[in-house]
């Protein structure tokens, strides 16, 4: 907060470290592999549930913000299938597609509460999506840490995808995942030479 109101001018005079990279709760690049293995495999969770986690895992999109996914969200075309989570849909890896259908099969058999809803997560209530606070418990049930889960995605992807293009695919701000490349020690500003190599200029 004190960096907010610094950066705001709210308050002056104030010289605060900055410690992301010190403070940020992480986990490991094999424990967030083990996860989605998990939601993959396993048989004590319910399909939503699942591809709920599986999503989240793969984008590090926050829960409130899954919650609100719409059906319209789910592109498929011959490419392929995506989410559209910021302004340009996020490619989904064909390995989690069955999952997707199952769930999307499951939401045409229903026959309770909000059958003609758009939600692709939707609640117990007529025309409500799902509740973050109904979800968060089934995940952490399997051990998964929200917060560091979190930030263990989106530094895996800084390091893969320059913080403008990637903004744009999981909506996230470019400031925001700039600053998680800087924690992963990635230097944006040589992304291009970084990826291809033939750009570097040669030594004198």
């Amino acid at each position: 907060m004190l960096h907010y109101l610094s950066k705001e001018r709210t308050i002056t005079g104030i010289d605060v470290p900055y410690r992301l990279a010190q403070t940020m709760p992480m986990l490991t690049q094999q424990q967030r592999i083990d996860h989605i293995k998990t939601l993959m495999s396993t048989g004590e969770l319910a399909v939503s549930i699942r591809l709920f986690g599986l999503l989240f895992l793969l984008y590090g999109t926050p829960i409130g913000k899954l919650c609100m996914l719409t059906l319209d969200d789910v592109h498929t075309d011959p490419t392929g299938t995506a989410i559209r989570l910021g302004a340009q849909p996020a490619p989904l890896p064909d390995v989690f597609v069955p999952l997707l259908l199952a769930h999307l099969d499951e939401l045409d058999r229903r026959t309770a509460t909000n059958v003609d809803t758009n939600w692709l997560f939707p609640g117990t209530r007529a025309g409500r999506p799902r509740a973050p606070y109904t979800i968060l418990p089934k995940l952490r049930q399997i051990g998964i840490e929200i917060q560091g889960a979190r930030n263990t995605t989106l530094r895996t992807l800084v390091e893969e995808l320059d913080p403008t293009s990637l903004s744009r695919m999981i909506g996230y701000s470019a400031i925001t995942l700039d600053r998680h490349g800087n924690a992963a020690t990635v230097p944006w500003s040589s992304y291009v030479t970084d990826k291809h190599p033939h750009l570097r200029k040669p030594h004198a």
